[in-house]
């Protein structure tokens, strides 16, 4: 999930209202990266919730996180470099593979966007990426190691990606209560 438009006051608002509709368990750190190609626009804060639910991923992705997306204001025009006020995405489901066009499972751009793979690592680093041998914590580690060759880093060492601590720890607290 991320957010770049008002990101401290969108996520803690968009985690309020998943938590009415599923069980939030864990909250890996919070980082703040740049926009995929477009350095000007404003910095998102990037991170992974992990969920407990009974509904079906399509329920869950189209009847739960697009209905907060669309209570926060997100705008969906085709543009995927807009700014955006919260963006929740549904990257794994279990160990579950799935090729439809406006779901897959896992989301393939975790081999490519270490804001999705480092999160995730974080909370399953054991993980064996479904329909793989991958494991999450490969994954993140070969993004880190290209962003590096690269000379990609941006604001700190793991794969440009700066930890957000304290926001972090809120989040987190806001999961017990």
């Amino acid at each position: 999930m991320g957010s770049n438009i008002d990101p401290e006051d969108h996520i803690p608002r968009a985690l309020r209202a998943l938590k009415r509709n599923v069980r939030v368990t864990a909250s890996s750190t919070f980082y703040l990266t740049f926009p995929i190609g477009k350095r000007d626009d404003p910095q998102f804060y990037n991170g992974v919730w992990q969920l407990e639910t009974a509904l079906s991923p399509r329920k869950l992705k189209f009847g739960i996180l697009r209905a907060i997306e669309e209570q926060q204001g997100r705008v969906r025009d085709g543009n995927p470099s807009r700014p955006r006020e919260i963006d929740l995405d549904l990257i794994l489901y279990d160990k579950l593979v799935l090729e439809e066009p406006d779901l897959q499972l896992p989301d393939p751009e975790i081999r490519t966007r270490p804001f999705l793979a480092l999160p995730l690592a974080e909370l399953e680093p054991y993980l064996t990426l479904p329909g793989t041998t991958d494991t999450i914590s490969r994954v993140a580690e070969a993004l880190v190691e290209q962003k590096a060759e690269n000379h990609e880093r941006g604001p700190v060492s793991r794969g440009g990606m700066k930890p957000l601590p304290e926001f972090t720890a809120n989040l987190r607290k806001m999961l017990k209560s």
